[in-house]
């Protein structure tokens, strides 16, 4: 973490009160941190990417809530043969799922590459 030069800080010092200056000091610093915001710029492959990477994600985040769901069922039965049962099957299913969907999005991205578009982010 890099600190505030002094003058800088005195130049910040100098024109307000030392509370507002500290919290004008950290303001610029988390501007610095602060991850870029993904611009668009009309290009059909980064629409595509950015599309394609969200669908994914919100895909395996309910495939993973599924698997949660079924965990649930089966720790919840209390020796019920059929609850028992409906767990397993939820949790299966939810791994076929997750499996299915990142089977999908690595076969979409060879495409995607293969026809010129580059790799996807994070895909």
């Amino acid at each position: 973490m890099r600190h505030a030069t002094p003058e800088r800080l005195g130049d910040v010092v100098g024109r307000q009160p030392l509370s507002l200056a500290v919290v004008d000091a950290r303001s610029m610093q988390r501007k610095r941190l602060a991850a870029p915001v993904p611009s668009m710029d009309g290009n059909i492959n980064t629409l595509f990417n950015n599309l394609a990477t969200a669908i994914r994600n919100v895909s395996v985040a309910v495939g993973i809530f599924a698997f949660m769901w079924g965990a649930l069922q089966y720790a919840t039965s209390g020796g019920s043969p059929h609850q028992l049962e409906l767990g397993k099957a939820a949790m299966k299913a939810s791994v076929v799922g997750v499996a299915a969907i990142v089977l999908a999005a690595t076969l979409v991205n060879m495409v995607f590459t293969a026809l010129g578009g580059g790799g996807a982010p994070g895909g």
